[in-house]
């Protein structure tokens, strides 16, 4: 029977779009019930494999010391990559530390920015925090005089209030100055190392109030003006996704090629989100498409990167030069020598591998450096130039005799790296050279497991062609099919089964546990009907399906014999997962098919605790109605309404007080 190309077919139409949903469960009930050794664990993984929410997490748990020791610096590492990718309690959080100097220098310019960028995304936390900052008495008032003092402060003050009259009457009241651009109060400046004063139009962008731009403008504002990182308002405009604002500041003559400390444009910022409008806009003024940020990436290259496919094809179509591995930019020697001291035990040859300096690179080969010196970790100047995807300079330090085995204090080399990362030509190359295409690392992983992991769909199919075995499965039972599946949006997961990757357990436990019920289906179709495994996280098919809450492959499972009460290895049931998770769908066909309601799992939690405890209240109203028992305690000692009081849920800790008249006071014992 011919099944393999409608099985390829089957999961063709799912793959575009799966996720890695059942491992972010996994970590929000490791941190819910308090188990943080292995929420640190499970955060650690997903934020190197790119998890946004696992990145905020982590940065939280450095930051309270739970599960990993308290490192406030790792803490702000950990956050930044978070709110850079707009998860704005990252941002909010981000604030924090820059406010109080947690982790690194204080800088409150920073702070405020961060807070501007998650109220623009609408966290009310930030808006308010904002708002309290702005008002008399707050903390920009201590810092910059109260609104009744000179034309100055009070004109600050009315712009972060968006207070037009009072902007209007503020600038009126201080006509004689001549510095429209500046206002000089306490404040402290957007710009520490520039003329003192804080940047009206900046104010004014942030605000997001299109008069208040206006109205400065008209004014005699400098529209190109230059802020924290150098930034214009025109940058700022777009990084804080304030579009109406675009237009008004272009036609007041904003420099659409303006670049900042990171040499982006503004076009760089609206290509990142995304944003085809701000894109047309721009380009409509005279924006450079082919201009290259310091990692050298165009406009085009972080539309690919962001899967902004109408951006790109758009760029494309306008004339975009076509997209090219970025290069690092050009670092002098004495930079070099400075950064290999800061980091602490690298080589200047390391240091420039990793900058991407080809001419010192050159130099320093010729001068006799060594090659293979290990570093922090026992890195080499090939590891670290193959994980930074510098094909020309991995190529130098091979010819000059670099160890392509080489291998870190975790077993990783240089082709690990390079899948790691997706930078396929680097991967190429090294297998070019003999690097071993199935050297495991001290997690068993595999190269082919990296760029599994990573969705590289090209670095899979280079280290396939070289005879990559896609059956090694790493430490915790996982194959790269299994990776791609749980992790990647498809063409990693295609290139395997293309090339003959048998669907195992492992690979049906992440296609349970995927955003798309069709990959369960195929996948369950093609490798037989075992679904009474153990997925690697002890779990059974039913439980990954549960907390998934997809309640057709629930059913699938139950028609085929599956026990509604199968318990996972930590003593769960199908129910209690669902529940966690508040998925009432699931939650009601599992009771249907007789599921124990009141059954304890682990750490004595019922799903009416859970429930309770994440905020369903749906499900807790359910579970209520059928006659789920409320004074059980867990280990803790805790009811379902202790934990609802204690997460502040009102409305659940309404209904456990006030249970339903249809169910009798025994069976709530």
């Amino acid at each position: 029977m011919r099944r393999g190309p409608i099985l390829l077919l089957s999961l063709w139409l799912w793959l575009p779009t799966a996720g890695v949903s059942g491992s972010v469960d996994e970590m929000q009930i490791a941190i819910r019930t308090r188990d943080f050794s292995r929420a640190a664990e499970l955060c650690r993984e997903l934020a190197e494999g790119g998890n946004i929410e696992a990145r905020y997490q982590l940065g939280v748990l450095y930051r309270s010391g739970r599960g990993v020791a308290k490192d406030l610096r790792q803490a702000r590492q950990w956050l930044e990559r978070a709110a850079e990718a707009d998860h704005v309690k990252a941002q909010y959080q981000l604030a924090q530390f820059y406010r109080n100097g947690w982790g690194g220098a204080a800088d409150p310019e920073a702070a405020r920015s961060w807070l501007v960028s998650a109220a623009a995304l609408g966290y009310e936390p930030a808006t308010r925090a904002l708002a309290e900052a702005n008002a008399p008495g707050g903390p920009s008032a201590a810092r910059g005089g109260e609104p009744d003092g000179d034309a100055d402060a009070r004109l600050v003050h009315a712009i972060r209030a968006r207070d037009l009259a009072a902007a209007r009457a503020a600038l009126k009241s201080g006509s004689q100055q001549s510095d429209r651009s500046r206002a000089r109060t306490g404040v402290e400046p957007a710009n520490p190392n520039g003329p003192p004063g804080v940047l009206l139009l900046h104010e004014a962008v942030a605000s997001g109030s299109s008069p208040l731009v206006e109205l400065l403008l008209g004014s005699g504002a400098e529209v190109d003006v230059r802020g924290r990182d150098d930034e214009t308002a025109l940058h700022l405009a777009i990084r804080t996704q304030h579009g109406s604002l675009v237009l008004p500041l272009l036609a007041a003559g904003a420099d659409p090629n303006a670049r900042d400390a990171r040499r982006a444009t503004p076009l760089h910022l609206a290509a990142r989100r995304g944003s085809l409008e701000t894109t047309r806009q721009l380009a409509r003024a005279g924006a450079k498409l082919g201009g290259r940020d310091r990692a050298g990436r165009s406009a085009l290259d972080l539309a690919i990167a962001g899967d902004h496919e109408k951006l790109a094809t758009w760029l494309r179509k306008a004339g975009a030069p076509a997209p090219k591995q970025a290069t690092s930019p050009r670092r002098s020697t004495r930079w070099i020598a400075d950064q290999a001291v800061s980091e602490s035990g690298w080589t200047p040859l390391m240091a420039a591998a990793w900058h991407g300096d080809e001419d010192l690179v050159r130099s320093l080969l010729r001068s006799g450096n060594p090659t293979d010196t290990r570093g922090p970790d026992d890195h080499t100047a090939l590891t670290r130039a193959a994980w930074a995807g510098e094909q020309v300079i991995a190529s130098l330090l091979i010819d000059a005799g670099a160890n392509v085995q080489a291998r870190t204090q975790a077993g990783r080399d240089a082709l690990s790296f390079a899948s790691a990362t997706g930078h396929a030509s680097v991967v190429a190359l090294l297998l070019s050279h003999g690097a071993p295409a199935d050297m495991a690392d001290a997690t068993g992983r595999t190269p082919l497991s990296w760029a599994a992991l990573g969705d590289h769909e090209g670095s899979v199919r280079a280290l396939l062609l070289a005879g990559a075995d896609s059956r090694i499965a790493d430490a915790s039972g996982r194959t790269p099919l299994a990776m791609a599946l749980r992790t990647g949006r498809g063409g990693a997961a295609a290139a395997l089964l293309e090339t003959g990757a048998e669907p195992d357990a492992a690979a049906l436990c992440a296609a349970a546990a995927s955003d798309q019920g069709g990959a369960f289906r195929a996948l369950l179709s093609h490798g037989g009907r075992d679904v009474k495994l153990r997925c690697p996280n002890g779990l059974p098919l039913l439980a990954v399906a549960a907390r998934q809450g997809d309640s057709d492959r629930l059913a699938i499972l139950l028609e085929t014999g599956v026990a509604v009460d199968e318990l996972s290895e930590a003593g769960d049931t199908a129910l209690v997962l669902a529940a966690a998770q508040g998925h009432l769908p699931a939650v009601q066909l599992l009771i249907e098919r007789g599921a124990d309601r009141d059954h304890r799992g682990a750490r004595r939690y019922t799903a009416l605790m859970h429930a309770s405890d994440a905020g369903h209240e749906g499900v807790v109203r359910f579970l209520l109605e059928i006659g789920a028992r409320i004074r059980t305690r867990n280990q803790d000692g805790d009811t379902a309404l202790d934990l609802a009081l204690r997460s502040n849920h009102e409305a659940i800790s309404a209904l456990l007080s006030q249970p339903p008249a249809n169910a009798s006071w025994l069976e709530r014992l």
